[in-house]
């Protein structure tokens, strides 16, 4: 073997050390690598790029970042709002009607929406419409309601077999969730003003 083929491999072996070590120790470290590079994501993020590695960091807050390291074979963004932080709002239209549409059906169970309600937004990850996040979701219609329940107030509850109404005065949302013995389990969701009607959860 040529002397000079000799150090040209040498040099490779040593390049390719170097680089296995440097992402080794990145992962281990919980840092970027070295030998990286920065590019600008969406907002405040970046992502230092590495020769077999990218460490992301998704920065939401000043004081709220996420790092996740990504082989150059995965591919990754960084989601638009936090994937830990679960939230929800609504969008009110022009008509203060406060008739219910349906606006959902799974199964037998139906969703209904006051028409003063023009959409309900979920927040997990990306801000989603409530009918994409619960169709998207691999859990019941039970838990996906519950999370949000679980965030709102406890108002009361109906001498019916479980019919329970939940509140948030700060995100103008009620929620009845019906569970009447010899009536439906629909659920029904209007602004904070609306409370529990005698035709509600019937079959």
């Amino acid at each position: 073997m040529k002397k000079s083929l000799k150090i040209i491999l040498t040099i490779l072996i040593i390049l390719i050390s170097i680089i296995t070590l440097d992402t080794i120790q990145a992962r281990l470290f919980k840092n970027s690598p070295i030998i990286s590079w920065k590019e600008k994501l969406n907002q405040d993020s970046y992502v230092d790029k590495g020769i077999l590695m990218d460490t992301y960091y998704c920065i939401w807050d000043k004081d709220l970042v996420t790092v996740s390291w990504h082989l150059k074979t995965s591919k990754f963004t960084c989601p638009l709002s936090d994937p830990e932080k679960f939230d929800f709002y609504i969008s009110k239209s022009a008509n203060n009607d406060s008739k219910y549409n349906e606006y959902l059906t799974i199964s037998d169970r139906k969703i209904y929406f006051q028409n003063k309600i023009k959409e309900f937004y979920v927040i997990a990850g990306n801000t989603m419409p409530l009918k994409t996040y619960i169709k998207n979701n691999n859990q019941s219609l039970d838990k996906s309601i519950q999370k949000i329940t679980n965030k709102l107030d406890y108002y009361s509850s109906l001498n019916d077999g479980g019919t329970t109404i939940y509140k948030s005065k700060d995100k103008d949302i009620t929620i009845i969730t019906c569970e009447a013995i010899a009536g439906s389990k629909d659920i029904y969701i209007g602004d904070y003003s609306t409370e529990y009607e005698q035709n509600l959860c019937r079959n």
